[in-house]
């Protein structure tokens, strides 16, 4: 029996033992299995900790963070709110994951960096509804190691996924390990930064099938951007993606500079490219090699082009919708019959650019309004068509101009284009003309239509010719040219053989006649080409008034003509030549210029001038006195001299 009962107690031991082993395995495993999972999992649901004080959210715990110290992630989060890193320390993400759901906004971003010389390890960021990843406005040492961002499934991925403000700009990047994607991966927009990708993969994907972004973007809108900034590529991917899963733009250069090095290990998908222009629609930036390019999707998006380089081209750029071109102050040269047609209703302003072009066969024009009522608008323009037009009006048109600088043979053209209306603020209109000789005059401001209003107000207007080369003129209205209105407060600028006006008021009905208006200065001028004027306005400007007579006053010296000057019926001269010298002969004109009411000669007459006193007809008995004197004093003197020596 107790044999028995010994035996069952074995047993029961024995299966004690068993259990035992048992439930150590299964806490042995569940302490592997913990093991496995960060050791920092906080039971509070706390998102972070600085040293061994946790924080609820990763905001508290960098805004409790010092400079230097580590922010070290408990757990995957998901927020509404971004990250704003302002102190320069290292965010540890621990291997997980921070997740992004705010509204998607033009300044949205997972994570912003404000300080300099931070570090982010181990993180992943998911940011599918912002506009920016990860945004860096801040210098000195950045340093991504193992860090992802992206968007979840493609396409949904952030426009920006790492993007590097001007505020950057000098910093030092390092980026080891880690994997970037978004429609751009990596911008930049810093000068003279050191950017080194190692071991990374940095991916661009398109959602569009309009336009193609980039891999690696070096931006610039033409004023700033990522000018002396290096790129060093090292054992990485660069790939790039279009909407069909075809490569398409890896690398875009827009700054000046060349400075991206990629090694023999790195491996590079799509194509390079250095663009002229950006445009700017919506939330994103769109970078074109052709300036035309960018002229049609700027026009089709009613939105804004930024000119990055100076641009050559060999066909005029025609615009046929709303835009506005930002030159910042880079040139465009053509070699085409015309630089830039404007062919649309819609408003176009053009700024701060330059236009220069001239070709061998035919008269180059600068900018043309061909085909459509036009509205357009200049401001700080500079339009140079040697022996050409710098504008031509060629249909009806609102034409502003403002603080410009327009040179040709003819500044500004109103070729067509009955009742355009045009207005001249603080601009320089300079027509020259050099070429040959013929019957044709032109005007700085050409007229070749009816019924045209110009107005201009500051700056001045420059007509130059010369002897043996075809007149030039301030103002040319053609013959038959009805209802011009040009007013010119303005300096005028007359060289050489130019002359101000060139009209035929006979050649239209009286009350058709061309009305122009000029400083009161110009009176004379006008009055020299045979125009009579109005007294001056409360504005101090003049009129051209047809139905006064200018008669000629001619000053003739000795048979030559020294001067034509043109009066007004019944006025004076009021600045009248003078009389040329001649040796030993005292000259004066023989009218004086008063009251004249017919074409007059005014001679010169000369006197024979009177012979100066030479003084060989002093009184010689004065002469005598002075010399008796003088020897008398003398005398006096001598003697003296000797008493006072015997003494």
């Amino acid at each position: 029996m107790f044999e028995g009962y010994f035996i069952l107690k074995k047993q029961t031991m024995r299966r004690k033992n068993i259990m035992k082993k048992f439930i150590l395995k299964i806490l042995v495993f569940f302490a592997v299995l913990i093991c496995c999972f960060p050791a920092t999992i906080s039971a509070e649901g706390n998102e972070a900790k600085v040293g061994d004080i946790e924080y609820a959210t990763i905001q508290q715990a960098l805004n409790a963070a010092n400079d230097g110290d580590t922010v070290l992630l408990l757990k995957d989060v998901t927020s509404s709110e971004g990250i704003i890193i302002n102190k320069s320390v290292i965010l540890d993400g621990n291997s997980f994951t921070f997740t992004y759901t705010g509204v998607y906004s033009g300044t949205s971003s997972a994570i912003t960096i404000y300080s300099p010389n931070v570090t982010l390890k181990k993180l992943s960021v998911v940011a599918k509804t912002t506009r920016f990843g990860i945004s860096c406005y801040a210098g000195g040492t950045l340093t991504f190691t193992e860090v992802k961002i992206y968007g979840g499934s493609p396409p949904e991925v952030p426009t920006f996924a790492l993007l590097f403000g001007s505020a950057a700009s000098e910093s030092v990047v390092n980026i080891t390990d880690s994997f970037i994607v978004g429609n751009y991966g990596i911008t930049i927009w810093g000068k003279e930064m050191i950017i080194n990708i190692d071991r990374s993969d940095i991916r661009s994907i398109e959602n569009s099938p309009d336009e193609d972004y980039g891999a690696i973007v070096l931006s610039s809108d033409g004023e700033v951007g990522a000018e002396n900034t290096a790129v060093n590529i090292i054992d990485s991917h660069i790939i790039a993606f279009d909407e069909n899963a075809n490569h398409s733009v890896a690398i875009i250069n827009a700054a000046e500079t060349e400075n991206i090095n990629i090694d023999d290990d790195s491996v590079v998908k799509g194509k390079t490219i250095k663009p002229v222009a950006l445009v700017v629609s919506g939330f994103c930036e769109y970078y074109f090699e052709s300036l035309q390019d960018a002229v049609n999707y700027a026009s089709s998006k009613n939105t804004y082009i930024d000119i990055i380089k100076d641009i050559n081209i060999e066909n005029s750029i025609s615009i046929n919708g709303k835009v506005t071109i930002n030159g910042n102050g880079k040139t465009l040269s053509s070699s085409d019959k015309k630089g830039i047609i404007i062919d649309t209703t819609d408003e176009v302003k053009i700024n701060n650019y330059k236009i220069t072009g001239k070709t061998e066969d035919v008269i180059f024009s600068g900018i043309s309004i061909d085909k459509k009522n036009a509205n357009l608008i200049l401001d700080n323009v500079s339009v140079f068509a040697d022996e050409g037009f710098a504008v031509v009006v060629g249909e009806t048109a609102n034409l502003s101009i403002k603080n410009s600088n327009l040179s040709g043979v003819i500044a500004l053209s109103i070729f067509w284009g009955t009742g355009s209306v045009v207005e001249v603020i603080d601009t320089e209109l300079i027509g020259t003309n050099t070429l040959p000789d013929s019957s044709d005059i032109f005007g700085t401001i050409d007229i070749a239509v009816d019924d045209v209003i110009i107005n201009v107000f500051g700056g001045s207007i420059t007509a130059t010719s010369q002897e043996g080369k075809q007149q030039q003129t301030i103002v040319c209205v053609v013959d038959k040219m009805e209802d011009a209105r040009v007013y010119l407060d303005a300096e005028l600028i007359i060289e050489g053989t130019a002359k101000i006006v060139s009209i035929d008021p006979n050649s239209v009905a009286p009350d058709k006649v061309p009305i122009i208006a000029v400083r009161k200065e110009y009176k004379q001028q006008l009055n020299n080409e045979g125009y009579g004027v109005t007294e001056p306005n409360e504005d101090d400007m003049v009129f051209i008034d047809y139905s006064i007579q200018v008669f000629e006053v001619t000053y003739v010296a000795e048979g030559t003509t020294v001067a034509v000057i043109g009066v007004q019926n019944g006025e004076n001269v009021t600045n009248p030549p003078a009389v040329p010298k001649k040796p030993d002969y005292i000259g004066a004109w023989d009218h004086d210029g008063t009251n004249i009411t017919e074409n007059t000669t005014v001679n010169a007459v000369y006197t024979e001038a009177p012979v100066p006193e030479t003084g060989d007809n002093i009184n010689i008995t004065m002469w005598v006195a002075m010399m008796l004197l003088s020897g008398l004093g003398m005398v006096i003197a001598t003697i003296y001299y000797r008493k006072k020596r015997l003494i």
